[in-house]
């Protein structure tokens, strides 16, 4: 008989089959969604177990412990992302992930409003907690509602607030194919809501 170990170059095989292998995909861009239903639907993919649902006709997480919630669509290089976000009075800590692989976390461009206690917005590269990640002292105000606006223009991303540029970023190594083309929601411990997101292309 054979023994566990005999099948371990197998599994090992057919694991990194399944890892390397893309995301499916559902929908495709312009897309559009206003979360008006019950169910998040086969749009949406939850892979991590994160708290993500539909209430009142919105997104909502209220400790996902940045396990994403991803867009099953591939976006274009350059492109148009808006939203609208809130949290209650506590806490303002807010974020997404653009041009990530739609599988696990941090491996595209972080976007957080208010992280760290409300004290540090910033647009990460891969890594949100490193050393040379573009920041800016906080000024969001716990429980507002903030139209996002996010543009990547042939490498650069801006960032706008409420039609104010916020942030920008400009990677001259930009991530780009396909481990780098899904979008998603993400939250750590905020009561965060998410609504009216829209997405096309840009020439």
């Amino acid at each position: 008989m054979k023994k566990i170990q005999d099948f371990q170059p197998i599994i090992m095989a057919i694991f990194l089959i399944v890892t390397s292998c893309s995301p499916s995909v559902s929908t495709s861009i312009p897309f559009e969604d206003d979360f008006n239903r019950i169910e998040l639907g086969e749009n949406w993919l939850n892979n991590m177990g994160g708290d993500w649902r539909i209430e009142d006709g919105k997104l909502h997480s209220l400790n996902a412990q940045n396990a994403p919630l991803w867009l099953r669509a591939k976006l274009p290089e350059n492109v148009a992302i808006e939203f609208d976000a809130w949290t209650d009075p506590r806490i303002c800590d807010t974020k997404c992930e653009v041009f990530a692989d739609g599988k696990t976390h941090a491996t595209g461009y972080i976007f957080i409003l208010g992280g760290w206690n409300n004290r540090i917005s910033s647009i990460a590269r891969l890594d949100e907690h490193q050393q040379d990640r573009l920041e800016k002292r906080s000024d969001c105000v716990p429980g507002s509602i903030y139209h996002w606006r996010i543009e990547r223009r042939d490498g650069q991303l801006s960032w706008f607030l409420n039609d104010k540029p916020y942030l920008i970023l400009d990677d001259k190594n930009a991530l780009k194919g396909s481990k780098h083309d899904r979008f998603a929601f993400n939250n750590w411990q905020s009561n965060v809501y998410f609504d009216n997101l829209r997405i096309k292309p840009l020439k």
